[in-house]
């Protein structure tokens, strides 16, 4: 009963912030209703009110945890926090290996775990007056629990592909692990014209259109093919 997909990412990451910014509400844009109310008012306004009751739920299992997490003594406070696949991201990665690309980064879970802690840290900035990283950071506790988990081999890439993500950030380009999945927002500008026609196709562009129903296999569809050539 617990809300997972982009609904379930977005109620965490609504709950971690209320819960390392206790005055939040007193922050521009926070003072009619905290970050969780406005996830489940924004829910309603979009008509989903049965989906209301599960984020509520969901909300209170985060924050529970959370809870936990910040009196468990370990010092490993960030990776209670989850990850994008629904996963506590001890839960996560203290069930694989680190993986090394071939720039001698740090990919997978681990790089995943990384990257997420980097960019929580950017996000913010104020983090190291947070009782829960008083001692070590969200990027300096995941590479304390790869440690304890026994991968010392990976520590220096697991530091390189931490500074090459704040490199990345502070410059506004790409982060070098799972650019698919975790991207600051970098280059954005106004909009001339907001609600106006679409603009005339001049032909000049052209785009690959890739059906694929995965004939033999277990995950087999049957309409992508179809899709695609109505696209045409």
């Amino acid at each position: 009963g617990r809300p997972v997909g982009a609904w379930g990412e977005c109620m965490n990451s609504a709950v971690i912030f209320e819960f390392v910014h206790p005055d939040g509400c007193d922050e521009p844009g926070y003072e009619d209703d905290g970050a969780c109310g406005q996830v489940i008012a924004y829910c309603s306004q979009l008509g989903y009110d049965d989906w209301v009751g599960i984020l509520e739920r969901g909300e209170e299992a985060a924050r529970a945890e959370l809870e936990e997490a910040e009196f468990d003594g370990e010092g490993l406070f960030f990776l209670s926090h989850r990850a994008p696949n629904g996963l506590r991201w001890r839960d996560y990665c203290g069930r694989l290996p680190p993986l090394h690309d071939q720039q001698g980064l740090v990919n997978g879970a681990w790089g995943d775990c990384i990257t997420a802690a980097v960019i929580f840290e950017h996000q913010n900035p104020d983090w190291s007056r947070l009782p829960q990283y008083e001692e070590d950071g969200p990027a300096g506790q995941v590479i304390m629990f790869c440690e304890r988990c026994g991968h010392e081999g990976s520590l220096d890439a697991l530091g390189r592909t931490e500074e090459l993500t704040h490199e990345a950030l502070n410059d506004g380009r790409r982060v070098p692990v799972f650019n698919r999945i975790y991207q600051p927002i970098v280059g954005l500008q106004e909009a001339q014209v907001v609600g106006g026609p679409p603009p005339e196709p001049s032909g000049r562009k052209k785009a690959v259109l890739v059906g694929c129903n995965y004939p033999g296999t277990k995950a087999q569809l049957r309409g992508c093919i179809n899709d695609a050539n109505t696209w045409k």
